[in-house]
Order: structure tokens, then sequence, then C-alpha cells
């Protein structure tokens, strides 16, 4: 373990009865990091975060905090959630209705049996922080959903936690408060150099928030690396489709230059060389069928009466029609048909007027990806 890595899985495992819900997981965090483990619902995310705060065993592995073992069956350690120093931010948030924030907030502290001069200061303090000094004496039923879940934070960094582990903590608030609280978690992460570690299914959220991320699928880690990383250059399918707006078609190698440039094309349409990443593809033959990926912001959509001329071999053109048409606000949501029958969730901008039925090209320079049949 590196001298600056505060929380470590070492091939951890949970079963459920017979089911496997985390499988030989491996990561590390360190100092000051806002980590992100993403996936879908019942990919084990959520339980590994509870394995985390000590709200689970774990089956086999081991998990370290601060360079002290946590976790571990075969040496029968176990270090209760009152004595790992953490907090918790929950995705119903829990705090107790019958309370005050006041009182919500300060419950941490009087378990812990501060003197009640600290306590009135602590919770003083991280109200101030979070913007909620003003409603200290408000029962939590008194509270929209934003405030309640400052008031969860605020209870969660009341006794300066080495660790705040969030679970989905914005799903219960509307889109507009969601990116605003995003804003400010973030803020005050950099603000008190806290090590974070956010589950969510939100791709949205992993991306802007975290540092790294970490992706699980069906109980095993799938890939692991700062959000760009992930983003731009995922390691599998289930990473590539997961994040982001991806267009895939198949396709096949007309012929093969060096320097990773390959022709591609689809029968009645244009192809054109292309620079494509080799690590997807290796060493690629003519003839070789295969899917093509392409990330939707390089994807150029123009009407076919607008259609670039048909001697351009510097862009790959497809030919689609439009099957079903949504006015989304800032653009427009569509599933689309490739001439080879194959239909595509596809956002198309506002600068053009579409319709049902319509006839359009896409067009691709860069972005693409070769991936195996």
């Amino acid at each position: 373990m590196s001298v600056d890595t505060i929380l470590k899985f070492d091939h951890v495992t949970k079963m459920f009865g017979e089911d496997t819900a985390v499988n030989e997981v491996s990561f590390e965090v360190k100092s000051g990091e806002f980590v992100a483990i993403l996936g879908q619902s019942g990919c084990g995310k959520t339980t590994t975060l509870r394995m985390i705060a000590g709200l689970e065993r774990c089956s086999s592995g081991e998990i370290s905090f601060q360079g002290k073992v946590l976790d571990n069956p075969d040496r029968k350690v176990f270090i209760p959630p009152n004595k790992r120093d953490m907090g918790m931010v929950f995705q119903s948030y829990a705090i107790w209705p019958h309370m005050t924030v006041f009182e919500n907030v300060a419950y941490p502290l009087k378990v812990r049996r501060y003197e009640k001069g600290k306590i009135k200061e602590e919770v003083e303090r991280v109200l101030e922080l979070v913007g909620l000094s003003h409603l200290a004496d408000k029962k939590a039923t008194q509270l929209s959903g934003g405030q309640q879940q400052r008031v969860a934070l605020a209870r969660s960094l009341v006794f300066h936690p080495k660790l705040l582990l969030l679970d989905e903590p914005f799903s219960n608030l509307d889109a507009k408060l969601r990116e605003q609280m995003r804003i400010e978690i973030k803020t005050l992460q950099e603000r008190l150099g806290l090590m974070v570690i956010l589950v969510t299914h939100d791709q949205v959220e992993a991306l802007s928030l975290a540092d790294k991320i970490i992706m699980m699928n069906k109980g095993r880690k799938d890939q692991v690396g700062p959000p760009k990383e992930l983003y731009e250059k995922p390691n599998t399918v289930f990473v590539r489709d997961f994040l982001g707006s991806t267009l895939k078609l198949r396709v096949k190698v007309n012929a093969v230059r060096g320097n990773g440039m390959i022709e591609i094309k689809q029968e009645n349409e244009i192809g054109g060389y292309f620079e494509t990443a080799d690590h997807h593809l290796v060493d690629p033959k003519v003839g070789d069928e295969c899917f093509m990926a392409v990330r939707a912001e390089y994807i150029n959509i123009q009407p076919a009466e607008n259609q670039m001329s048909k001697g351009d071999h510097s862009e790959l053109q497809f030919h689609a029609q439009i099957e079903k048409l949504l006015f989304i606000g800032d653009q427009y949501e569509s599933i689309i048909k490739i001439r080879n029958g194959d239909e595509h969730h596809l956002f198309l901008p506002k600068t053009n007027e579409w319709y049902e039925g319509q006839e359009i090209v896409l067009g691709v320079k860069r972005g693409i990806t070769i991936w195996p049949n």
C-alpha cells in the first residue's frame, strides 16, 4: 500500500447466501480523492459502500483504512461502524423527524459524549458550512428535500470524519436541485480536503464530481481510472455503452494502411480511412466484420437534402430515417433507422427542422473506435 493510500480493498467478496453481490474487488483510494463507484442497480456498488462503513461484513478478502485492518474474516478482525471515523449520507437521508435540525446534527457528538459547549460549537460551525444556521430550531418535517439533504450532510461532517460516504445522495431531488447540490458538495469537498466515496448510477454525477471512477458490473470491477480516461478509452463494451451516448454500427474492413489506419464502410454507403484505437481490434484484416463505435458528439447530422458530396472520402457517411421524434427543450430525442435495418437512439440539435419519416445523413470524421464483432 502506497504512502498516500488511505483506503484499500484487497480481493473483497460479499456473499448473500449463494448469491455473490461483490466478487473479488480490489481498489485503493488516496488522501483527498473524490471517488465514484458507478454502475447499474444490482451491480454491488451500495454493498461495497456498506462494507466500507461496516454495515456489512465481507465474506472474504480484506478492507483496511489508514493502515489499520477494518475487516478480514480469515483473521477474525472486524471494526464496528462507530469506530471507523467515517461519515455517511444515506439515500433516504435518515434524519429523525421528531428532532430539530440542531438536535439531528448534534446526535453523533452526543453519542461520542462531547461536552455541551463543544457540541454547540461544532454544530454551529457545520450548520454555517452548509448554510442552515437560520433553520437550527426547525423540525425536520418542516424542511424541503434539499434542506433535509444538507442536514444529513452536516450530521455526517460534524465530528470531522476522515472519509465521507455518499449513497445515491441526489436521487430524491429534482433536476435543478441535483445540479446545485453537485456543485455545493464538490466545493465543500475541495474546501475541507475531504476524501469522498460516492455511490451512483448517474453517469453525469460520476463524470462531473469524481477524480476517479470505479466502474462496476455484476459484482465485478470493470475498469478504474479518471473520468476522461473511462469516457474516451473504455476497456469493455459495458463501460463504453454505459458512459455517454454511443452509436454502434456493423461494418467491414475494406482496406488496411499502416499506423492504425483502416478503411471501413457499409454496403451502399460512403467509406473512408480513419485512425482507430488499435487496442480494440488488434491487427485488423481485410474482410473482418466488426463494430464501429462513435460518441454522439462526433457525429455531424444533416437532412439528406443538405448531404455532403458523395465524392468526399474524408467523412464516413451513413443514411438513415427518423422513425420517432420527441422535442425535449434544448434538443430533439429520436429513434433512427439505418439503411441496414439497425435502429439507434440519437439526440438531434435544434439547428435544423426535423420530422418523422425524414431522411438524414450521419457524417463521422473522428472519434471512431473499432470493436470485435
